[in-house]
């Protein structure tokens, strides 16, 4: 399985990730669990922008740092111990009894509560990395059911690759088998309006409204298949915008800005509250961008962005941030 984050240095004791967000093309809750939690079926693919984490071994206890880069206004983070990357560190020593520390520092860039994999892109970083510098060894399947415990997204985030999500998350189906290639190289323009959504809240909220017919899944991934961006933007679905937009009706007003402005398709990714617009190329990504922008005004955190249905951040570098 290939490793998103592109490494920016290394050593014996230290190294910097850049750990790609994430968005939902598709996103189907199935039913409801005899233990509360929703089984669910996604497909979630990688962008090339996201948090840069970095990694120091020390000799004392776990704690980390955090960073705000050009979030939107309002986002606020939490203390060192809840933090899930943090977490996450913890549960490795405990599951495998390393007994030195680390210190983290993450560069905060993917918006807080934003439905873009926020903590949960960290915390899969962190597994992965600290399994590398604290020699640990564990198996990729197992680093992803010990993600499993802290958040439905981040096993599918230490897979790395645009990948079928099933289940609480525990289930992972790659798109395509490992010696193919998705063509689905195409251009985003991700939105935030500057407030975050609690995704409990939303699951709590949430009653069956969106049918979806198996037919849309399965133009979706016939469309990565084929890099169709035209076919994908026709099949775009969330079940849980209804939800969403009943109780953040700007999410919905925002959705439809930007299908008024030129988006070939538009969705909100994940429980939100950010939105991401499929476009063209990067030329109509970027018109797209400053006609939103424009039309919503200069507090809307925006970010044009590519998919990288491999995972792999090194081909394409970071891109242009606009706040």
């Amino acid at each position: 399985m290939i490793f998103p984050p592109l490494l920016m240095e290394t050593g014996l004791e230290q190294m910097t990730v850049d750990a790609p967000a994430k968005v939902n093309l598709y996103l189907e809750i199935v039913g409801k669990r005899p233990d509360g939690f929703h089984d669910l079926r996604s497909i979630v693919v990688p962008l090339s922008f996201g948090d840069r984490l970095s990694f120091v071994l020390t000799d004392g206890e776990v704690d980390c740092t955090v960073a705000l880069e050009g979030l939107p206004a309002g986002s606020n983070v939490v203390g060192s111990r809840e933090n899930l990357a943090t977490r996450a560190a913890l549960l490795l020593k405990e599951h495998t009894g390393y007994t030195g520390g680390v210190h983290i520092h993450i560069d905060k860039r993917i918006p807080i509560g934003g439905g873009m994999g926020g903590g949960s892109v960290d915390a899969a970083a962190t597994l992965r990395v600290l399994n590398k510098l604290w020699n640990t060894g564990l198996a990729t399947e197992t680093l992803m059911a010990l993600g499993g415990r802290l958040g439905c997204d981040i096993p599918i985030l230490i897979h790395g690759r645009a990948a079928v999500m099933e289940g609480v998350g525990d289930r992972i189906h790659p798109l395509v088998e490992p010696n193919e290639s998705l063509r689905a190289d195409w251009w985003v323009v991700v939105v935030n309006p500057g407030f975050s959504v609690m995704t409990r809240d939303v699951y709590f909220r949430y009653k069956p409204a969106l049918t979806c017919s198996p037919e849309i899944f399965n133009n979706l991934r016939f469309a990565l298949m084929n890099g169709d961006v035209n076919l994908a933007a026709a099949n775009l679905f969330n079940s849980l915008e209804p939800t969403v937009f009943a109780k953040f009706p700007l999410l919905a007003i925002l959705r439809d800005r930007l299908m008024a402005e030129g988006a070939e398709g538009a969705l909100l990714s994940g429980s939100g509250a950010s939105l991401f617009a499929l476009a063209r190329n990067e030329e109509h990504a970027r018109s797209l961008d400053r006609r939103i922008r424009k039309a919503m005004g200069p507090g809307l955190w925006s970010r044009v962005a590519r998919i990288l249905p491999d995972g792999v951040m090194v081909a394409h570098g970071p891109l242009e941030a606009r706040v």
